[in-house]
């Protein structure tokens, strides 16, 4: 298969998993962590699967929370990518950066593996707190460039950890505000780009 018969292939696959999220239908989207996983869901008729971060880093021996070498995960998200025919979505944790320009430095390596989809957290992995909505907002704003100058429709599945990792929240309704002043902070960062 040529290069850009396989960013073509990868659009596509983009577009399906786009669509498989807003079909008004229920998606299932179960986790994987190796291509076998990813092979068997894709014949027992998954649409579509996602790896979980927690599940890759300990079957690799190593701990959840970005300890697993990214140029480890590279390589098992091209293996998974290429094993299937379906959409991959990527549990890439806080983007295994600490800064935005090594943060759009990963995500073309990530979108290079042929994956389609990301899952990434708001959560600074150094002090395991929230970043702030604006940083988070301008994180998601770079990743959508990205994919955007990479002609990738990347699906950005933009997760809050309030209810994990948010100090200072402590009521149920705190958190419940948090969660939604934060969802829709992202969710309209996406909708503008």
């Amino acid at each position: 298969m040529t290069q850009a018969a396989g960013v073509l292939n990868q659009r596509q696959k983009a577009r399906q998993f786009h669509d498989l999220h807003h079909s008004g239908r229920l998606l299932i989207l179960p986790n994987i962590w190796d291509s076998l996983g990813a092979m068997l869901l894709e014949n027992l008729g998954y649409p579509a699967v996602a790896t979980a971060s927690a599940s890759v880093a300990f079957s690799n021996g190593y701990d959840d929370g970005e300890n697993i070498p990214f140029s480890t995960l590279l390589t098992l998200l091209k293996k998974i990518a290429g094993s299937v025919k379906i959409p991959v979505s990527a549990d890439v944790e806080s983007g295994f950066a600490t800064d935005e320009v090594a943060l759009t430095k990963n995500m073309r390596q990530l979108i290079e593996t042929g994956i389609v989809g990301i899952n990434i957290e708001d959560t600074d992995k150094k002090t395991n707190s929230l970043l702030p909505v604006h940083v988070q907002s301008q994180r998601i704003k770079a990743l959508r460039e990205v994919a955007k100058e990479m002609d990738i429709p990347l699906f950005i599945n933009a997760r809050t950890d309030v209810y994990t990792r948010g100090k200072g929240f402590d009521t149920s309704e705190s958190k419940y505000d948090e969660t939604l002043k934060r969802g829709l902070a992202y969710k309209a960062v996406v909708e503008m780009t």
